[in-house]
Order: structure tokens, then C-alpha cells, then sequence
């Protein structure tokens, strides 16, 4: 995710990170960030991609040791938030 959106941070390395990165999306929308979180400080973190009727489309990085993007249920995320600038995704 860092390096999608140039951001410097080390930070960053850790996905509940970016649940207070950029600004509130106040919900699910495409281009927003989208952080789930696995207690005990673990989660995850991806960017919304597309819409499509079985759900959202959402591109993530150690996803099964791998970038991939699919479409993923965003019921129990802890936060959507739109970034402060944009890199090549």
C-alpha cells in the first residue's frame, strides 16, 4: 500500500495504520482505502478497484503471499478512507 501511494512512512507497514490515513470516505465507494482489522493490532488494508453485483472489487498485497484483487466483503471493515494522493496502481 505504500509504495501505491508514495507514501514514506514506515508506519505504514501496518494495516490499522491507514484507518486514520487521508480523509473519512464514510463508507464503501471506489478509490477508497478499506481497513479490516484481526485484533490484537492486526488487520488488513486494500483499495476499493470496482463494484460489481457480487460486491466490491478490492486490491490488496499479502493476500495468499500474493497482490490480488477480488472481490471481497467490506461488512466488517473498520474504516474507508479516501487518500491524500495517488500513485500508479
Amino acid at each position: 500500500m505504500r509504495q501505491w501511494l508514495n507514501v514514506a512512512d514506515r508506519a505504514g507497514n501496518r494495516a490499522l495504520w491507514w484507518a486514520r490515513y487521508g480523509t473519512n470516505a464514510h463508507g464503501p465507494a471506489v478509490g477508497a482505502i478499506v481497513v479490516w482489522s484481526h485484533g490484537r493490532g492486526r488487520g488488513h488494508v486494500g483499495i476499493i478497484t470496482a463494484r460489481t453485483e457480487s460486491g466490491w472489487v478490492v486490491k490488496s498485497g499479502n493476500d495468499g503471499h500474493a497482490i490480488r484483487e477480488r472481490v471481497r466483503s467490506v461488512k466488517n471493515a473498520v474504516a474507508f478512507r479516501w487518500p491524500n494522493r495517488w500513485a500508479a496502481l
